[in-house]
């Protein structure tokens, strides 16, 4: 495959092709290619501009020798998933009281995103807490097994759904849900955090170099990897259960203002002009 992929960037070049490359993701979290960063590096050689979705990737990008990097962030995901609930029915559908603190994880559940951490942390929790975790989205059967495991060595602190959500049930899971958790391993760009403050939730992610875009008073960040286990996590948790109303009003006030501040029709226009300008270079 990676020869493939070789010929097929080379070849492209040959042919008076401009290439762009837009990185979601500076590398695969599954290996692809017998060596991925090799692959990686040779698209990077043979791209006539890179689109980063944030200033923290095109800073990487630069670093790892990308001759042009333009800048497009993602728009607001709001407007794909219909509201058709109230907060109180949405919360009442999975059975959540009023005093419940309801932390949810949606998107399709895989290692790098941590569900399994954001479990473990759940595990921790006193038992005197309020916070219920709602994890929501297709995995693996492996993974699925783990979590499944996790989730009921939580017992009543976790509700799950390990499978697809339609996409007009999607606004019902935020919609019950006070915060997101997002305890990435690594992670270059995340559409799963911008969905969630289009909804005006805040999120818990770890203090990663390519989050660090996401404005800090729309997030409860945490220091992964500086405390044995999950502990961090665990802190971060609590954070989000003390937070006082106006607090938590503040912060997801910020976190739907941040989400809205860019639109997909500008993101497309300045996708086509990123081609007009590579195409011109090749004609």
């Amino acid at each position: 495959m990676e020869w493939w992929f070789g010929l097929y960037l080379r070849t492209a070049s040959l042919l008076g092709y401009g290439i762009v490359w837009t990185a979601h993701d500076l590398m695969p979290h599954d290996q692809v290619f017998e060596d991925d960063r090799r692959a990686r590096d040779l698209l990077l050689s043979t791209a006539g501009a890179v689109i980063a979705l944030s200033d923290a990737t095109a800073a990487e990008l630069r670093e790892l020798g990308a001759r042009d990097v333009r800048v497009i962030p993602m728009g607001s995901y709001a407007d794909p998933y219909p509201v058709t609930l109230t907060t109180e029915q949405a919360r009442a559908s999975f059975g959540f009281g009023d005093d419940d603190v309801v932390v949810v994880l949606i998107g399709r559940m895989e290692e790098y995103k941590g569900a399994d951490l954001l479990l473990l942390a759940a595990q921790q929790l006193p038992p005197t807490s309020k916070i219920k975790v709602l994890l929501a989205g297709s995995c693996s059967k492996t993974y699925r097994a783990e979590l499944d495991r996790l989730a009921s060595e939580a017992r009543a602190r976790v509700t799950t759904m390990l499978e697809w959500v339609p996409d007009d049930d999607v606004a019902r899971y935020l919609q019950a849900a006070n915060v997101a958790a997002f305890p990435f391993r690594e992670v270059t760009n995340s559409g799963s955090v911008r969905l969630a403050q289009s909804f005006g939730r805040p999120v818990v992610i770890p203090d990663l170099p390519n989050l660090r875009d996401v404005p800090r008073n729309t997030a409860i960040r945490f220091e992964a990897g500086t405390a044995p286990g999950v502990a961090p996590l665990v802190a971060a948790l609590r954070q989000v259960e003390q937070l006082s109303d106006d607090a938590y009003r503040t912060m997801s006030i910020a976190a739907l203002t941040w989400a809205t501040s860019t639109a997909w029709t500008d993101a497309a226009r300045a996708t086509i002009e990123t081609y007009k300008a590579v195409s011109l270079r090749t004609d």
